[in-house]
């Protein structure tokens, strides 16, 4: 079960909610609420990859309000959402979208349909990650680099805690650290990353932050920011121009379909 995809499905109707797991248990792992209560809590520990939710649920928490709470979550708006309702009007249906949902299916509706609308937003989200992986890939070590494996894998969990915001950027901070100056750090970055540090990180943050933003059309462009550290959206505009080659503003336009 180690590569299997994951699907969380929240609907009130058990006897649904049952023939669902039954038909989606053949290909995933499937884990069923019936209830919000305590959604958010659940959803990060189970972690699915898809998540199937209801518009009307008991408790005080409904599926909009859920929805809006997962894409404003910057460890769960990454997953893709396909709203289920009975409610067909199209308000309805364009606040779901609005809102983040990446499809919505009005029931009594198609099992084949929903099986194929699963795997394909299961394929566009990995391979999504994988271009993103592809593209902030670190090289490979030469054989004469092995004795300084230990120190380089020190300095990539320091830079992982610099990219995640969980540390501020300071060369000479990290240098000290990890006891050697901060010509051999540039060095020594260029063997693992081939460039030094600070391209690096920029680089993967700049990764993350379009991550984000492709991941949640709602997500304000100052809050990514905020969320890389920046205090400033004028420089975090100008360096997200420089690694990915457009604005954020720009590929929020296309996303929404302002831009051809």
């Amino acid at each position: 079960m180690g590569n299997v995809k994951k699907v969380l499905i929240i609907e009130d109707s058990r006897d649904l909610s049952d023939l669902l797991s039954r038909m989606l248990q053949q290909d995933y792992d499937t884990l069923a609420l019936f209830r919000l209560d305590n959604g958010l809590k659940e959803c990060k520990t189970y972690q699915p990859d898809i998540i199937l939710l209801d518009i009307i649920l008991p408790g005080e928490i409904d599926g909009f309000s859920f929805l809006r709470m997962i894409k404003h979550n910057m460890d769960l708006c990454h997953i893709p959402v396909i709203m289920m309702s009975s409610m067909a009007e199209e308000e309805m249906i364009l606040d779901g979208l609005k809102y983040g949902a990446n499809d919505y299916l009005i029931k009594p509706y198609n099992m084949n349909q929903l099986k194929l609308k699963i795997k394909n937003l299961l394929d566009i989200s990995e391979n999504a990650t994988k271009k993103i992986l592809l593209d902030t890939a670190v090289p490979n070590f030469h054989h004469e680099d092995s004795k300084n494996f230990a120190l380089s894998e020190r300095l990539h969990r320091m830079m992982e805690e610099i990219i995640n915001n969980e540390r501020k950027l300071s060369m000479e901070l990290l240098a000290e650290e990890l006891g050697i100056s901060q010509s051999k750090l540039q060095r020594l970055s260029k063997v693992r990353y081939g460039v030094p540090p600070i391209p690096y990180i920029m680089k993967m943050k700049m990764a993350k932050a379009k991550m984000l933003l492709l991941a949640n059309r709602e997500l304000a462009i100052k809050e990514v920011a905020y969320t890389m550290g920046f205090a400033s959206l004028a420089y975090f505009t100008k360096c997200y121009r420089k690694y990915n080659g457009e604005t954020p503003t720009t590929l929020k336009k296309v996303e929404e379909g302002v831009l051809e």
